[in-house]
């Protein structure tokens, strides 16, 4: 086995079980749409503009990063289009809700005349459809659009008054485009990296992270962990192990090892601080190259 199979940096496999992928849809399917209508719930009493839409976001994102991790998934571009997915199952939703709210204050308003709640759904469609030439959900939007968003700023300080202005209708579409866009990209860009940092052993069929953790120790500065890096992928384990200390530094060396799987694989990871966050550089490593790595760092 060569040097460079002996340690090789990490990359996803790319594979997306089938029966896996439709289950993570259906699941997101159901939960995306109890999100969105708890979401429409909420809006009734009040709709923070920026974190509203970024709730729904990582709502999605919660649930392709659940039940894609359920799934086993792979593959980045699938996870991102769940991400798509998820989003915009949310928000239609939201929507969805948003209307169906609207048409019960207008059955709550008229019940007195033996109306019910079908009557009034047709009745609200009917007039929607006369208005903006759309029935249901397409007819309510365009509605809000043609009657505008009213925003309101409130201030902290009790000397000044809240300040409100309503957006045309050009100003509204623009917003409900950029919200509805701004949504699903999130939810699809966020997803994405989240899967990212998620490896996956092939050989035990389970994510690395949940395997057994094994500390080996640190690198003292930034540019030796650059060294280090070279020196293991070019299998020079000897010269890689003097720049290990035991006594700390700016990044931590970490193995997940699947004790009970008997693959021949391991997850090696460099845990670089930077800052005040982290960065994680995953490779995998071949249990006989682990082993002798060890040897020379006498653990």
């Amino acid at each position: 086995m060569s040097s460079q199979q002996a340690f090789r940096a990490y990359k996803m496999s790319g594979k997306v079980p089938f029966i896996g992928t439709i289950m993570a849809l259906v699941g997101i399917l159901i939960g995306g749409i109890i999100s969105g209508l708890i979401v429409a719930g909420i809006a009734q009493l009040i709709y923070l503009i920026v974190v509203f839409p970024l709730v729904m976001a990582f709502t999605g994102v919660f649930l392709v990063a659940g039940l894609g991790t359920w799934a086993k998934i792979r593959n980045l571009w699938m996870c991102a289009l769940l991400g798509l997915v998820a989003g915009a199952i949310v928000y239609s939703s939201y929507w969805v809700g948003e209307y169906l709210l609207f048409v019960e204050s207008y059955y709550q308003e008229f019940q007195d005349e033996d109306l019910t709640r079908i009557v009034a759904l047709n009745e609200v469609s009917a007039g929607l459809e006369s208005d903006t030439d759309y029935p249901h959900i397409i007819g309510f939007v365009m509605w809000q659009i043609d009657n505008g968003v009213q925003l309101i700023s409130q201030s902290n300080r009790p000397w000044e008054e809240d300040a409100d202005f309503t957006l045309n209708s050009d100003q509204t579409a623009l917003y409900y485009a950029v919200e509805a866009i701004g949504v699903l990209l999130f939810a699809s860009f966020i997803s994405y990296f989240t899967f990212r940092r998620k490896p996956f052993s092939e050989s035990c069929g389970r994510w690395y992270k949940t395997a057994t953790p094994e500390f080996l120790g640190f690198i003292p500065q930034h540019k030796d962990t650059k060294a280090f890096t070279k020196f293991m992928e070019a299998g020079r384990f000897e010269e890689a192990s003097q720049l290990v200390s035991f006594d700390g530094g700016v990044t931590e060396l970490v193995v997940y090892d699947f004790v009970d799987c008997g693959s021949d694989e391991v997850l090696f990871t460099e845990v670089i601080q930077a800052g005040n966050s982290t960065v994680d550089n995953d490779f995998i490593m071949t249990r006989n190259a682990l082993n002798r790595f060890k040897q020379l760092l006498n653990i």
